[in-house]
């Protein structure tokens, strides 16, 4: 249960820095809060891939992990798009984006060795299929 509340911790505080400043503190902003919500979903799934969650929590987990990428995303909107720090973030929204997708199938399909292969490929360690994994 520690690693939903933490996760819905950090989407309380990333919706409370949501105020529009210069275009270097939104890039700020939104680089702490896609880098928190990419670990917070990767916690979460390797937890479920675990059996330390509920499938609820982790579903709680990836809803408001993408409702906070939505705010990111409208928040860069502040930021011209030729700024080569606004198409690094909007790239790293939609890796983090693809993960939740995944992490959904998964979910659905009840299945927490694809979980667990999506959160290793989200944190860049290497593909494990031998299904070893201490958890």
């Amino acid at each position: 249960m520690r690693p939903a509340l933490a996760c819905q911790a950090v989407w309380v505080l990333a919706l409370a820095g949501g105020c529009s400043r210069d275009a270097s503190d939104v890039i700020e902003q939104a680089d702490r809060s896609v880098a928190s919500w990419s670990s917070c979903v990767r916690l979460a799934a390797r937890q479920w891939a675990a059996r330390r969650i509920p499938d609820v929590y982790l579903r709680q987990v990836l809803e408001a992990a993408d409702e906070a990428l939505d705010e990111q995303t409208s928040s860069l909107s502040d930021v011209p798009p030729t700024d080569p720090r606004r198409q690094g973030l909007e790239r790293r929204i939609g890796e983090v984006r693809d993960v939740v997708h995944q992490l959904n199938g998964a979910l659905a399909r009840s299945d927490r060795d694809a979980a667990a292969a999506s959160a290793r490929r989200a944190s860049g360690r290497p593909r494990d299929d031998d299904g070893g994994g201490a958890g």
